[in-house]
């Protein structure tokens, strides 16, 4: 079994630790005296405070602590499994169209249908690429299908009377 050596900086920060806390505890005594949200300017502190030391007397817990601080931000830029489609993205669908791997790309295209089948695009791309190699089953087949989305769409748009 190793035996801990105390160091300089284990002492230093256990004495941090306790400061904050006992700082954490002068801030939540004050808050006390307060009432509605005036209080709230010495419980942040006091929170901010104690959650600090923990940190210092534990710091494995730093992880999980940012990791629980961080997540409503994160969440901003990069959405959770919260939703139950991805983004709408073009990018590799034209990639593949680019460069005339147009298996590749009608699969990305179906993708997209399958998650936004009101999108226009996809449905035109498909039928420009079942033209350019002559499928002209599959070009008549999508044509078919835009035409429906298009009824459907001014069927279901109402139009608001010109006053």
């Amino acid at each position: 079994m190793k035996k801990r050596s105390f160091s300089f900086k284990w002492i230093a920060r256990w004495l941090l630790a306790v400061g904050l806390l006992y700082g954490a505890y002068r801030f939540a005594i004050q808050a006390l005296s307060y009432e509605g949200l005036s209080a709230l300017s010495y419980l942040l502190p006091a929170a901010a405070q104690l959650i600090s030391a923990v940190i210092l007397i534990a710091p494995e817990l730093a992880h999980c602590v940012a990791g629980i601080i961080s997540k409503p931000f994160t969440s901003l830029f990069l959405p959770d499994e919260k939703f139950s489609r991805p983004s709408l993205s073009y990018i590799l669908a034209r990639k593949y169209a680019r460069e005339m791997r147009y298996q590749e790309a009608v699969v990305e295209y179906l993708q997209i249908i399958k998650h936004y089948p009101r999108e226009r695009e996809p449905y035109e791309e498909i039928i420009r690429i079942a033209n350019l190699v002559g499928d002209t089953q599959t070009a008549a087949k999508f044509q078919k299908k835009l035409h429906k989305q298009n009824r459907l769409a001014v069927a279901t748009h109402k139009t608001k009377p010109i006053t």
